[in-house]
């Protein structure tokens, strides 16, 4: 009996994919990382998660600047907002 165990690179693919996911919907296509370096890789994964946290941090203070008066509050109206398009 053998045990699977992902190269690191699979490993940051699969965390690239997934957050990828997370924040567009649908997973992306992994063949532009063929050539890539796991140094690039990372890099990729660390360069989304910041546009993401930039992106979400604009969208808080747009429901703070309508009256959430914190973080928490704009947070809660943000998901009771999108609740309702699901």
């Amino acid at each position: 009996m053998s045990v699977y165990i992902p190269t690191n690179r699979q490993i940051l693919l699969g965390t690239y994919s997934d957050a990828y996911k997370e924040i567009h919907g649908f997973r992306p296509s992994l063949s532009s990382f063929s050539d890539m370096t796991e140094t690039e890789i990372q890099s990729s994964i660390d360069q989304m998660t910041s546009e993401s946290i930039n992106s979400e941090d604009k969208e808080i203070s747009i429901f703070m600047s309508y009256g959430a008066p914190d973080r928490s509050t704009a947070l809660t109206w943000m998901g009771q907002v999108y609740e309702g398009y699901l």
